[in-house]
């Protein structure tokens, strides 16, 4: 079931308010069984049924002359302030709006109803320029990050500071901030100190695993196992139930 917004203020509006009864009821029809363009195929015998009244369409056509206007010689009727109230400012850059689009492309009124300022489409330069600004500012948080980091050189080796630098400027999915920008609280030197702590426990632990793995293997090598009292341990373990 299709959801549309509604104008509260139209019963504040003149034409309205000296429109009939089964005229506003009309109105409310029009709205509500317009395609998603804002697009009516003009069925005067449904809408009777529906709103259970008959329509004296030349009245119709009196009342609502600056509301709608004709397409297909009378076939269709464009509602005049659908789309800019339903959507607002058109984009190909918003998905539900290409459905919109794709329609009114279909109909020959894009550039019709563009023209005579009933629809506006959203300029897609803005929108390069935003992308432009937001890359701009991702850019300039890196160069601020990698400035202060600068100021550590010599006091961490050179590797380690790039290895923090890589991970904490990696840009977020969104594109407007970077890793770092997601901490709740955020102190270089305390960060620094800490990379460089578990770096080294992360070394030496690969030192130590290196030792552990040779001494290892070696003890493998000089295993020998005791078989004095191999006979005595054959026995006890008959006398357990094992065969």
């Amino acid at each position: 079931m299709a959801k549309r917004m509604t104008d509260t203020e139209k019963w504040k509006k003149q034409w309205f308010r000296k429109l009939e009864p089964k005229y506003k009821c009309f109105w409310f029809y029009l709205l509500d069984n317009c395609n998603l363009a804002g697009v009516w195929d003009v069925d005067f015998e449904t809408a009777e049924f529906f709103i259970g009244s008959d329509l004296d369409v030349d009245s119709i056509k009196t009342s609502f002359s600056e509301q709608f206007f004709e397409l297909d010689g009378g076939k269709r009727w464009f509602i005049v302030d659908f789309i800019k109230f339903q959507y607002n400012e058109l984009s190909y850059e918003c998905k539900p709006h290409l459905a919109v689009l794709r329609e009114l492309e279909k109909l020959n009124l894009l550039s019709i109803l563009f023209d005579k300022g009933y629809i506006t489409l959203q300029d897609k330069d803005k929108d390069k320029d935003k992308d432009k600004d937001k890359d701009k500012r991702i850019e300039e948080k890196v160069k601020e990050f990698e400035l202060e980091l600068s100021l550590y050189k010599g006091q961490y080796p050179d590797e380690m500071l790039k290895a923090f630098f890589d991970y904490w400027s990696e840009p977020t999915k969104s594109g407007k901030q970077i890793r770092k920008d997601l901490e709740k609280t955020w102190d270089s030197k305390r960060r620094l100190n800490t990379w460089s702590r578990n770096n080294d426990k992360f070394n030496k632990g690969k030192q130590n695993g290196k030792q552990l793995s040779t001494g290892s293997y070696q003890s493998r090598l000089s295993y020998k196992p005791d078989l004095s009292n191999k006979d005595k341990r054959i026995e006890e373990l008959k006398a357990l139930g094992f065969d």
